[in-house]
């Protein structure tokens, strides 16, 4: 362990040591470069040295340039900043350049230079810059040759210049090389009507120095001969009246073009019977044609002549509605801050195409660019040629021997981002217990940055958390399911691009307590209780004789088979001042009976009973009340209280004026005290002797009837009563 730290610490020792070494040693003196200026016979000739060293030393040390000519005295200079200048250096002299340093490292090689070798001459005059006249093509430079060079005819020989020109409107620059002799050439094929910028530099052929570029000039091609424009068509249909509309564009067809030069343009468009002309001064011109087929040209003109004209053919419409689809599919796609378009022909004999793309937002339709292309089916657009979040048109249209045919268009952004604003939602609508329809407005095209590629409805209620549910970009509702019931919500919804998403405006519902479903069932319910109700009411107006005694029977008092009626005189003490109908009833009497109380008979009339034996038979004979329902209802009756007033006034007078005759007490008792006796054999006594009708004499006031009826009048009085119940 302790011999590897000896080692490692030997050998960080020696690479110190070397590095001090290695640092203290002057760098190869290669880097040296020296450049000569001749100056002016009154002025000294200058030699200027630069040293690049490879790399920095750690080593504080002065360093001293040394120029040694061949002959002559040896002269030195400091080196400041890695430079040093020697003044009245001979111009034909040769000499080496060599550095020290100031430390017992000594010095370093020599470097050899010649001063033709490194002379850099001075920048030469550019004087003119013009148009030769009558070359449409041509600028003619001269200039003035460098001022601080020797005069000697070997200098003279020994210069060349290079000529560098530049047209404005690119930024390519052509170069051209002249001999030393001359200071002046003429610059040929040049773009018409268009601006250069010119500029001259000089060197010696033995040295590899040039001078700096002179002073720069500009100069204007002259104007040539209109030049022929590239024409394009925007046709607008009218489908009520067949006729058209057709937008014409055109521009300069060079690139180099000499804007603001032509004086007007003159359109021509003919049928197959007539021509006609139009002129004017801008490049676009709308024509309202029929709907016949037509041809249109357009030529420039200027103060030099006329162009060449521009043609292009509108269809009938007729051949428009026979054309057919030529490019199967087309593709835009956005690469590099550049749009490459694809598209695929279906017929070989296509020989161009026209591409056409324009802003789809732009409020003039008919502001495009265009540019005619052959022979190729894959194009990239130049760049600048569309804006960031803008959607554009791009249409392909097909040449086929030189007429436009059907085209292929598709929609694209050049770069997309976030909309400027969500989807409007509105007020929801059916809204139930567990579900409500949400539906929301499309974002208008300027405010979308991009293509919308989905939507996203966001929904939360008061104390719940927020859910979202996504749908495709044509869909603009949705429904909102397993909600709860009487809850409050709020709902957004958010539009989403490939750059992210936006929300929109929120809308607050409530749902209902009760759904559709629930209210249709309580609605049908209701509806079947109501139809209850309405046929039992229809029944019992109907039927309600015979519900009132199925529902509810009158209480039969006793009483006998057979029911007769007879009018009752009023009594002089009666306050009542009509007669009342009386039933008799006869029930064979016997004296195993069971005896039948009736309740609160208070009121009931006060009759007289006579017994009699019929056949060897006991009978009793009932006077019955008007036959009614209630017997308690019957007793508070004031009719009923009338003539039971009537008949204890009955019985009064019959004690006072019979008083010594002796009564059954049976008979005494009033119909209210009286116990009524069932027979136990009253089966058979409805197969005895036939009931005879019995006069009511007996029950009137000082009547001198007998009291027991016999049997022939109880079959008489049921008779009567069967008679009236038909």
């Amino acid at each position: 362990m302790i011999h590897n730290k000896t080692i490692y610490t030997l050998l960080c020792f020696m690479a110190l040591v070397n590095r001090f070494c290695l640092a203290g040693v002057l760098q190869n003196p290669g880097n040296v470069s020296c450049i000569f200026h001749y100056q002016l016979p009154q002025s000294p000739n200058t030699l200027i040295c630069n040293w690049t060293p490879s790399k920095e030393t750690n080593l504080d040390a002065d360093y001293t340039c040394i120029r040694k000519p061949d002959a002559g005295v040896q002269d030195e200079r400091k080196l400041t900043n890695y430079s040093c200048i020697f003044h009245d250096v001979p111009l034909l002299s040769s000499y080496c350049i060599c550095l020290k340093a100031a430390n017992s490292f000594g010095t370093s090689k020599c470097t050899h230079f010649h001063s033709a070798e490194i002379l850099k001459p001075d920048p030469p005059q550019l004087n003119e810059l013009e148009p030769v006249p009558g070359m449409k093509q041509m600028l003619r430079v001269s200039w003035t040759g460098p001022q601080k060079l020797p005069r000697s005819t070997k200098y003279v020989a020994d210069r060349q210049y290079e000529i560098r020109y530049t047209a404005t409107t690119k930024n390519h620059s052509s170069t051209m090389f002249v001999p030393g002799n001359q200071t002046s050439i003429n610059l040929t094929n040049l773009v018409h009507c268009t601006n250069y910028t010119v500029a001259v530099r000089c060197n010696l052929k033995e040295s590899k120095f040039w001078s700096e570029w002179s002073n720069v000039k500009t100069g204007t091609t002259e104007e040539p001969d209109p030049l022929k424009v590239d024409l394009w068509r925007v046709i607008e249909l009218h489908p009520s009246s067949g006729n058209r509309t057709v937008h014409l564009l055109w521009k300069e067809n060079e690139e180099f073009q000499c804007l603001g030069k032509m004086n007007n343009y003159e359109i021509r468009y003919s049928t197959e019977n007539n021509t006609y002309f139009e002129h004017t001064k801008g490049n676009t011109f709308t024509l309202h044609l029929t709907e016949e087929a037509y041809v249109i040209s357009v030529a420039a003109f200027n103060v030099i002549g006329e162009s060449p004209v521009a043609t292009v053919k509108i269809p009938s419409v007729s051949e428009e509605h026979m054309d057919h689809q030529r490019i199967v599919t087309l593709n835009a796609s956005a690469l590099n801050e550049q749009i490459i378009l694809e598209w695929e022909p279906s017929d070989l004999d296509i020989n161009g195409y026209v591409i056409e793309w324009y802003n789809d937002l732009e409020p003039n339709s008919y502001k495009r660019s265009w540019q005619k292309i052959t022979n190729v089916t894959k194009w990239t657009f130049p760049k600048g040629a569309f804006i960031p979040f803008k959607r554009y048109k791009i249409s392909v249209y097909p040449l086929l021997n030189g007429e436009i045919k059907v085209p292929s268009s598709t929609r694209t952004y050049f770069r997309e981002g976030i909309p400027l604003e969500g989807p409007s939602v509105e007020p929801a609508e059916n809204i139930d217990k567990n579900r409500a329809t949400i539906k929301w407005k499309e974002i208008p095209e300027a405010k979308r940055n991009g293509i919308i590629i989905s939507y996203t409805v966001f929904y939360k209620s008061e104390d719940g958390k927020e859910l979202g549910e996504t749908v495709n970009a044509n869909v603009l509702h949705y429904q909102l399911k397993s909600l709860q019931a009487n809850t409050k919500y709020e709902v957004h919804v958010m539009a989403s691009t490939v750059a992210g998403g936006k929300n929109g405006s929120v809308v607050v519902f409530v749902t209902t307590k009760l759904g559709a479903v629930d209210i249709i069932l309580i609605s049908i319910l209701l509806g079947l209780f109501m139809l209850c109700l309405l046929i039992v009411g229809i029944l019992g107006a109907v039927k309600r004789h015979k519900l009132k005694r199925i529902l509810w029977p009158p209480i039969p008092h006793p009483s006998i088979t057979a029911t007769t009626t007879q009018k009752l005189p009023v009594w002089k003490n009666s306050p009542m001042d009509e007669t009342h109908n009386i039933s008799l009833e006869a029930y064979p009497y016997s004296e195993k009976c069971d005896k039948l109380q009736l309740p609160n008979h208070e009121n009931f009339i006060t009759q007289k009973i006579v017994p009699d034996n019929v056949c060897g038979r006991e009978y009793e004979v009932i006077i019955g009340l008007p036959t009614i329902s209630s017997v308690e209802h019957d007793s508070k009756s004031p009719d009923l209280r009338a003539l039971n007033e009537s008949s204890n006034d009955y019985e009064n007078i019959e004690d006072q004026s019979h008083l010594n005759k002796v009564f059954n007490p049976y008979f005494k008792n009033s119909v209210s005290k009286r116990e009524f006796l069932m027979c136990e054999n009253s089966a058979e006594n409805t197969h005895g002797p036939k009931l005879q009708s019995v006069p009511l004499t007996f029950c009137l006031p000082n009547s001198t009837a007998s009291p027991y009826v016999p049997l022939d009048k109880f079959a008489q009085f049921r008779e009567h009563t069967e008679l009236q119940d038909t």
